[in-house]
């Protein structure tokens, strides 16, 4: 009988060792798209997303008005992002992401930050190109946003 006592509470330790060695892999990054709050292991797959906000203050807003500028549209990395209306209201301070003319959220991958090109094209209401903005790299930083003031 001793014996087997011993025999089982050997067979209960070594199942408890066996089983907490072993971890649960996962992504252990709360600022990832992917978080696992029951990951004791990272296991190196976190991926990430970072979101922009595209505005303008009034004197842009009365150039659009001037020069009959009814859209603006927002490429990020060669895509269409979105098109805004030009009489979109103004600020005089960046607005939170969500706010502003455009919210664009972009897909990091593994990164926590990535670059890429953005430029936007102004268009009247025959969606006529009447200029473009010049391209400037933009940083897009994980669980982030990161404003874009438009100006002439």
């Amino acid at each position: 009988m001793k014996t087997k006592v011993i025999f089982g509470i050997l067979a209960i330790c070594f199942s408890v060792v066996i089983f907490n060695a072993c971890g649960v892999p996962g992504c252990m990054d709360p600022n990832s798209t992917n978080f696992n709050s029951k990951a004791t292991e990272d296991n190196g797959t976190c991926n990430y997303q970072g979101r922009f906000v595209f505005w303008w203050k009034k004197p842009f807003y009365d150039t659009c008005v001037k020069y009959g500028v009814t859209n603006i549209k927002i490429y990020v990395d060669g895509v269409l992002k979105g098109t805004v209306s030009a009489s979109t209201p103004y600020y005089s301070v960046a607005p939170a992401c969500g706010g502003g003319a455009l919210t664009v959220t972009m897909d990091l991958g593994s990164s926590k930050s990535k670059q890429y090109a953005s430029y936007g094209v102004a268009v009247n209401a025959s969606d006529v190109t009447l200029f473009t903005f010049p391209s400037n790299n933009i940083t897009f930083k994980a669980n982030t946003c990161v404003s874009q003031e438009y100006s002439f």
